[in-house]
């Protein structure tokens, strides 16, 4: 039981600052979504269906990044200083090529809402608020994995303050360029972009500032060298980041897309759905944490070779249920009256708080499966989870959310129970996938024995 305690005391130490750090990512997004809701319905409609783009996009970049997490953790717990600095620059260069990647995608954010035969006013100023955030790509994919690098050296710290102190400004930021104050003209929906792209380029210059200019943190610092720059690394980072970014695209795809199924039903259904995604986004805050923090502990673990890889399945798992029902009952209690500070209508609330059990349900096992990802990305095994996490979301959710919300007409009701009975099913097979793998390691370790 020692060690359990050992563990779960050390999973809350590096947990924490991730909390605060995920705090920072949502509540970016959050603010945005806020503000614009006080602006106006229009901005607020046209922002929901730019994210269905930018998310998803961006999900994929950020999916790719995280190919560097297992490799850095395991190189941590192997004591190998060399190969991490390699490990990190070498990620950095690939996060160049993604932001080009994703910034030509987003240039295209208009015609591609086109295709899907969206409402015209809407896909103009989506457009708009896309492609000011361009800029920032190359400066936040950078940010990403030098996170994760720190992460997996479990200092958390600098990037939970960064993500505080951005978020601030970005406040700032909104209000000034969505409504206009002082010397500055309103802006609306191209404000918050403008904004935002600022603070996702500050992300990166204040983590690095906060690095170089901190005794207790600089050694962290890796300065660009050509040396450090690796093909055969560059080749697993891909390997392994490819099906983490398919997976987390296609999955933010999938959640956006009952957003255009939304807008098949009403204004005032995607209205509502967009603020109950954006409030899912709010919730993720504790599973992106732990399932950030179950990945380090297993790499660093396989690679010390340690049997304590139980104990942290058991800690985190343990935490997490706890911590997660608690999450879901406030969403479904609490959830309205979050709803009504965006400062929306009353017919978008009440399409809201109709939708609450079934959103409350989704982010439960959302939750469970997300740290079950994480289990298995430390373990480097990010095919296989992403492809059952994948399936489980096309092949049964997003066809029952047609049917249950368009066909049979239940409405956004329907559309959130099916995508709380894809996410039960994906949580299942996440459970069997770690079941198998523990099995394995146990065999393994009595082997070695």
């Amino acid at each position: 039981m020692s060690f359990m305690k050992k563990e779960l005391k050390k999973i809350i130490q590096l947990s924490l600052p991730l909390i605060f750090a995920q705090i920072g990512v949502v509540l970016l997004g959050v603010s945005d979504m806020v503000m614009l809701g006080h602006y106006s319905d229009t901005a607020l409609k046209a922002s929901g269906l730019a994210n269905v783009w930018i998310i998803g996009t961006l999900m994929f970049g950020i999916g790719c990044s995280l190919g560097v997490d297992p490799i850095i953790s395991k190189l941590v717990g192997q004591g190998e200083s060399e190969r991490t600095k390699v490990s990190l620059i070498t990620g950095k260069a690939l996060a160049v090529a993604i932001a080009v990647l994703t910034g030509l995608l987003w240039a295209n954010t208009g015609a591609i809402l086109g295709l899907f035969d969206q409402n015209a006013e809407y896909a103009e100023l989506a457009h708009s608020y896309a492609l000011i955030q361009i800029p920032s790509l190359i400066p936040f994919f950078m940010y990403m994995v030098f996170r994760q690098y720190l992460i997996a050296r479990e200092s958390t710290m600098p990037v939970a303050l960064v993500l505080l102190l951005t978020n601030f400004i970005n406040i700032f930021l909104n209000w000034i360029f969505i409504f206009g104050v002082g010397p500055f003209e309103e802006m609306g929906l191209f404000g918050a972009g403008l904004s935002s792209c600022l603070m996702r380029a500050a992300q990166y210059i204040l983590l690095c500032l906060i690095i170089l200019k901190s005794k207790k943190y600089r050694y962290h610092w890796v300065p660009y060298k050509a040396k450090y720059i690796d093909s055969e690394m560059l080749k697993k980072i891909v390997l392994i980041g490819l099906p983490i970014g398919a997976h987390l695209m296609l999955e933010a795809f999938g959640l956006q897309v009952t957003a255009f199924m939304a807008g098949k039903i009403g204004d005032d259904d995607l209205g509502a759905h967009s603020i109950l995604l954006n409030l899912q986004y709010l919730f993720f805050i504790l599973p992106m944490a732990f399932s950030l923090c179950a990945a380090t502990r297993v790499g660093n673990e396989i690679g010390a070779r340690s049997s304590n890889i139980f104990n942290v399945f058991k800690a985190t798992s343990l935490l997490c249920l706890i911590l997660f029902l608690c999450s879901s009952l406030g969403m479904f209690y609490f959830g309205e009256s979050l709803v009504r500070a965006y400062g929306t209508s009353e017919a978008i609330i009440l399409k809201a708080r109709e939708s609450l059990f079934y959103s409350s349900l989704f982010l439960f096992f959302y939750g469970l499966q997300l740290v079950g990802s994480g289990f298995l990305r430390g373990a480097g095994l990010t095919v296989i989870t992403s492809l059952s996490n994948i399936l489980s979301l096309y092949v049964i959710a997003i066809p029952l959310a047609y049917f249950l919300g368009v066909s049979r007409e239940w409405g956004l009701q329907g559309l959130w129970a099916a995508l709380a009975i894809g996410m039960v099913v994906a949580t299942c097979a996440n459970a069997i996938l770690n079941l198998r793998y523990l099995f394995r390691v146990k065999s393994e370790l009595s082997l070695s024995h």
